[in-house]
């Protein structure tokens, strides 16, 4: 061979040897096979303060942060342990409906359509937290207003009747005495306080988180649960009194089925029964409602003039819930009120029935505390 050819081929030969090796040294390298330059490969050796994908960083750019989420591995951070679910509380606030004179428009037959009180229960069953409804008389006959709850909002929905002056006769209140009103036992809400002497069953409070209830049978007299007319006579409101005396709950209501002082309705300006309900006797519904102020309930809840009202009064609030007929011919509308308890503050919802469309729609709120 020429001395040239020689040259070029150990050249070629050298050439070959160099690129092997260089070939060989790379394979050994983290990252072998990739297309990477030597400042590369170093870069890629140092430690990297993102391991894993995230749902907001995926090592493919063109992930959503759905897909990288569900295509990389977990990490063993705290979000993989679930959260403690918190525990209801008090501050968690709850609300409860008040209603009254259902008055022979409930049950089965006739009654048992949107226009009556009906209405009233599949629009009570659309609230999002109701958790029990307080009559405040006139559900007569009992047993029909609770075949209607039984039905539209279930035989579990918890009910606190009071007696009015249309239950006063034996049929309603032997069914009234024989109502299981403690259907929780020692889970809230549950009696605390069974009535007096005569009324021990149709008086009775009850405790709900920090809300004590007291619903009494303003007819109630020595052994007697029905007397001719309503009033706060001494064998009753010795029994109140000690009630309030032992409670420890934040907030108080009293129920009763007529009014102390006659209101006009808030949307018709009609006033009824006035001079005859407590108001007939002035002295003990004086007296009453000092008792009240003393022990700073919140509101004594009412109905039987069927006309609407929240009025402040010396410092208690009176509510009068109107009616729950529904589509009855009557001068004012069908009625129910919720109340919300939230902490130590409580406002109110009114729900009243649109005499066109037989819908109960938001007309008043406020706050009474």
């Amino acid at each position: 061979m020429k001395q040239t050819q020689l040259n070029t081929f150990w050249k070629l030969r050298l050439t070959v040897i160099v690129w092997s090796a260089v070939f060989l040294l790379s394979a050994c390298q983290p990252g072998a096979g990739n297309q990477s330059t030597p400042s590369e490969i170093v870069a890629a050796q140092a430690p990297s303060a993102t391991l894993l994908p995230t749902a907001h960083s995926s090592a493919d750019p063109s992930l959503s942060a759905e897909t990288a989420t569900s295509t990389s591995q977990p990490s063993p951070t705290a979000s993989d342990t679930p959260a403690p679910t918190a525990s209801p509380t008090e501050d968690a606030g709850f609300s409860f409906v008040v209603n009254g004179d259902t008055a022979y428009h409930a049950g089965e037959g006739e009654f048992d359509t949107p226009q009556y009180f009906r209405g009233m229960a599949e629009s009570i069953a659309n609230l999002p937290d109701a958790r029990f409804l307080v009559s405040v008389g006139d559900t007569d006959f009992p047993a029909d207003t609770r075949w209607t709850l039984d039905r539209y909002l279930g035989e579990v929905f918890l009910w606190f009747p009071a007696v009015g002056n249309h239950e006063l006769y034996p049929d309603a209140m032997d069914w009234l005495n024989a109502y299981p009103y403690d259907l929780n036992g020692d889970e809230e809400p549950n009696i605390v306080n069974h009535g007096p002497a005569g009324c021990e069953n149709t008086t009775y409070s009850f405790d709900y988180q920090n809300v004590h209830i007291a619903v009494l049978n303003i007819y109630c007299d020595v052994d007697n649960q029905m007397r001719t007319d309503g009033a706060i006579v001494d064998h009753l409101y010795n029994w109140l009194k000690a009630d309030l005396e032992a409670t420890d709950r934040e907030h108080i209501f009293v129920v009763g089925h007529e009014a102390a002082f006659a209101q006009p309705d808030e949307d018709a300006s009609i006033v009824r029964w006035e001079g005859e309900g407590l108001d007939k006797y002035p002295v003990t519904r004086d007296r009453f409602w000092a008792l009240l102020k003393e022990y700073g309930v919140v509101a004594y809840l009412h109905g039987h003039s069927h006309s609407y009202s929240i009025t402040d009064i010396d410092g208690v609030w009176q509510i009068d819930t109107a009616h729950s007929m529904g589509a009855r011919q009557q001068a004012t509308r069908s009625t129910y009120v919720v109340i919300h308890v939230q902490g130590s503050g409580i406002t109110y919802e009114t729900y009243r029935a649109d005499n066109i469309t037989e819908q109960y729609e938001l007309t008043h709120q406020g706050v009474l505390r």
